[in-house]
C-alpha cells in the first residue's frame, strides 16, 4: 500500500503498551510505522535516528495522554521538529495528527489540529481515514 510512507509515533514511554498496539494496527494496515522501541538499533545514536525519522515521515502521530501532556523532554522536542516540518507544507496538507489515548486536553502547540480519540468507537477508523488523507495530499 504505502511501503515508503513512514508514520512516526511520538509518545511518552509510560504509554508504550498502548502505542505498541497502535504500531501493530498500522503495520497490519500495511503502513510503515516508526517507533523508537523497534526502529532504533542497539548502539545507534537515538537522537539522530529520531531526527532522521521525523524528517522522512509523511505523517507524525502525537500520542497524547496524561503521561505525555505535562512531560518535558524528548516528546516536546519531537513535536517541535514536527511543527517545523509542518510549516513547509501546503495549507491543506495533513501531517500532524494528535491521537488522544485518554481524556487529556491537547497541548497548546497541537490545539489547532483535529485529534483522533483512539478509544472512541470509531477511533481506529478515523485514524486510518486521516492517514490516508494525509498520504494522498503528500503524494501529490
Amino acid at each position: 500500500m504505502h511501503k515508503d510512507a513512514i508514520v512516526f509515533l511520538s509518545y511518552a514511554h509510560k504509554d508504550e503498551s498502548i502505542v505498541t498496539d497502535i504500531y501493530h494496527v498500522l503495520k497490519k494496515a500495511r503502513y510503515l510505522p516508526w517507533i523508537d522501541k523497534f526502529d532504533i538499533k542497539p548502539g545507534e545514536d537515538w537522537e539522530r535516528a529520531i531526527k532522521i525519522a521525523i524528517k522522512k515521515s509523511f505523517v507524525f502521530l502525537a500520542v497524547i495522554s496524561a503521561n505525555s501532556y505535562a512531560r518535558r523532554g524528548v516528546l516536546q522536542k519531537e513535536i517541535l521538529m514536527a511543527l517545523d516540518n509542518w510549516e513547509s507544507l501546503l495549507p491543506d496538507d495533513v501531517y500532524i495528527i494528535p491521537v488522544r489515548i485518554d481524556n487529556s486536553p491537547l497541548p497548546e502547540r497541537l490545539a489547532r489540529f483535529q485529534a483522533v480519540d483512539w478509544f472512541s468507537p470509531n477511533g481506529i477508523n478515523m485514524l486510518m481515514i486521516a492517514i490516508e488523507y494525509a498520504l494522498s495530499r503528500t503524494k501529490n
